[in-house]
């Protein structure tokens, strides 16, 4: 009865398959810059958040003897579309390392988008059979790692967004900008890392907060402009905190409301960007820009956030610090905007290189899906 009830909705219209496309987009991650790579197609996006759901593929799995999982339908919608090429920019989707072992013929694409901890891919340790055809990471350092768990050719490229932008010699403003990380407010009473790491939120922005004090006064004392920008767009909450937190709105605020981009602008044209935990830091350095990166949450979540857990350096360093004090933001600042550019690359080239990997419009990337597609 199903079945008949079935077939008169689809000769309605009121299903359709999905079409038949050279690509398949899994997840909406990269939305935008997808459309640079496929700008003379039109690719077929698989939801994975269960925000939009083919009732068609979904009709055709609840009638097949499959088990009903997300990942079977995954895979009926593969079956359909018939690409030649997926790619997805959730390189933390740990079944999607799976699909290959099914679709041997279609090129599996990964590209990296954010911080991966060790807790990550401790993760994925005992899953068997991962495959992928290229995996596209931030750095050499870190491909090593996808390496060991993924069947796969690892290519370091950098940051898929900061590679669209150039590195560009412009004039500086006399001003610190300090990126935020969000604040306490934004994540309720209690922040969770993989299941395991749990930390009070209160305690997790501690560092960040007394860093932002001690980053205004620096700029107070050295006749110097404080600018912020927000970790979300248009949340005039987070231009709130930060004011009370000064007692002053004498700070430059960017509310990023043109888009998560505007970020990038924005560093080019300070003497000094100050991140803590954010990768955006590490992207920075990749353009060139001066940067003081405060790891200050190794501590508080029992070094889940260590961004530099995978690079044997010291704790202090150039432009660096796992700590927060006076006497520690005033050295790092000081030593990062004094140095001139050249000495700067000079010194800090090396470990740049290892922390992030830059190629101007994904070039690489790009090549390689005009050679599947």
């Amino acid at each position: 009865m199903f079945k008949k009830f079935l077939k008169i909705l689809l000769a309605r219209k009121k299903f359709f398959p999905p079409k038949k496309n050279k690509v398949i987009v899994l997840d909406y991650i990269f939305i935008d810059e997808m459309k640079f790579f496929f700008k003379n197609t039109n690719p077929e996006y698989i939801d994975v958040r269960y925000y939009k759901i083919n009732i068609y593929v979904l009709l055709c799995l609840l009638f097949s003897r499959e088990k009903k999982i997300f990942r079977n339908y995954v895979k009926k919608y593969i079956d359909i579309v018939n690409p030649k090429i997926i790619i997805t920019g959730n390189d933390n989707l740990s079944w999607f390392y799976e699909l290959k072992n099914y679709f041997p013929q279609i090129k599996f694409i990964v590209v990296q988008n954010g911080f991966r901890n060790h807790l990550f891919f401790k993760s994925i340790n005992k899953k068997k059979s991962l495959k992928a055809d290229f995996i596209f990471t931030f750095s050499k350092s870190l491909s090593k790692f996808y390496k060991k768990k993924i069947k796969s050719n690892v290519i370091p490229i950098g940051s898929l967004r900061n590679n669209f932008y150039p590195k560009k010699k412009v004039k500086k403003r006399k001003s610190v900008l300090f990126v935020s990380s969000g604040y306490p407010q934004l994540h309720g009473n209690i922040i969770e890392f993989h299941g395991k790491i749990r930390v009070n939120t209160q305690k997790y922005f501690y560092n960040d907060i007394k860093l932002f004090k001690l980053v205004y006064k620096f700029c107070r004392k050295n006749n110097l402009n404080l600018e912020l920008v927000t970790r979300k767009i248009n949340d005039s909450n987070e231009y709130s905190f930060y004011k009370k937190l000064i007692n002053s709105d004498k700070f430059i605020f960017h509310n990023r409301n043109k888009g998560r981009n505007e970020i990038y602008r924005i560093s080019d044209e300070v003497i000094v960007t100050v991140t803590t935990s954010s990768t955006f830091g590490f992207e920075n350095l990749a353009r060139g820009n001066k940067t003081a990166i405060f790891n200050n949450k190794v501590q508080c979540t029992k070094g889940v956030m260590n961004i530099f857990w995978n690079h044997k350096i010291p704790k202090r360093g150039n432009f660096w610090t796992n700590y927060v004090s006076e006497s520690e933001t005033n050295r790092i600042l000081n030593s990062v905007i004094n140095i001139n550019i050249k000495d700067w690359n000079r010194r800090n080239k090396k470990l740049i290189n290892n922390l992030m990997s830059y190629d101007y419009k994904n070039s690489k990337l790009k090549s390689l899906i005009n050679k599947c597609a």
